[in-house]
C-alpha cells in the first residue's frame, strides 16, 4: 500500500515539472544613464588622449561617425569603442590646448537590450584655463533697411577662409 502511494506521488511530481523558455521580463525602456566621466563635465585644463565614459548599464555605439558630433572637429580620424557599460573616444591628432571641446552625442549611444539611446548626452571640457561659453551675441543691422528680413544667414568664420560655407 505504501509503495502504491509512494508511486502516484512520484507520478504528480513528475507531471508538475515541465520545462519552458524563460518569459525575459518587461521590455528595458529606460536609457542608459552616464555615471562618470573622464574628463568630467565643464573640466577645465584636461591633459588627456581620450575621452572615457561610463553609463550605468551594457552600451554599444550606433553610426559614431555620424551621430557623435564633436565641436571643434578633430577630423574624421577618430577611434570609437564601446566596451560593456563604457565608450572610448580616442581621436588620432591631440587634442589643441587652449580650446573648449562640445561633444553632441545625440543618438550614438546606446543600451544593448532595448537600443534606447542616451537622453540629452552632451559633455563640454577645455583644455585650456577656461571653459568658453561658444556664444556670440550682437545686433542685426541693414545698412539699406531699417527692419530686419524674415530670413537671413550670420556666419562667422577666420579671417583667411574664402568659402564660409565650408
Amino acid at each position: 500500500m505504501n509503495a502504491i502511494r509512494l508511486f502516484l506521488v512520484a507520478v504528480l511530481c513528475w507531471a508538475c515539472a515541465s520545462q519552458t523558455q524563460p518569459t525575459g521580463g518587461p521590455r528595458d525602456k529606460t536609457p542608459p544613464k552616464l555615471i562618470s566621466s573622464s574628463p568630467a563635465p565643464n573640466q577645465k585644463k584636461f591633459k588627456g588622449t581620450s575621452v572615457e565614459l561610463a553609463f550605468d548599464e551594457y552600451v554599444k555605439l550606433k553610426d559614431p561617425k555620424e551621430e557623435i558630433l564633436i565641436s571643434p572637429s578633430i577630423g574624421k580620424d577618430v577611434n570609437y569603442v564601446a566596451r560593456k557599460n563604457k565608450v572610448i573616444i580616442t581621436p588620432k591628432r591631440p587634442w589643441l590646448d587652449n580650446t573648449t571641446y562640445s561633444i553632441s552625442f545625440r543618438d550614438g549611444i546606446q543600451d544593448i537590450t532595448e537600443s534606447n539611446p542616451a537622453e540629452n548626452l552632451r559633455l563640454a571640457f577645455s583644455t585650456g584655463n577656461t571653459i568658453d561659453s561658444l556664444r556670440i551675441s550682437g545686433k542685426l543691422k541693414d545698412a539699406l533697411n531699417p527692419t530686419i528680413p524674415a530670413v537671413y544667414t550670420v556666419s562667422v568664420y577666420h579671417a583667411d577662409t574664402f568659402n564660409i560655407f565650408r
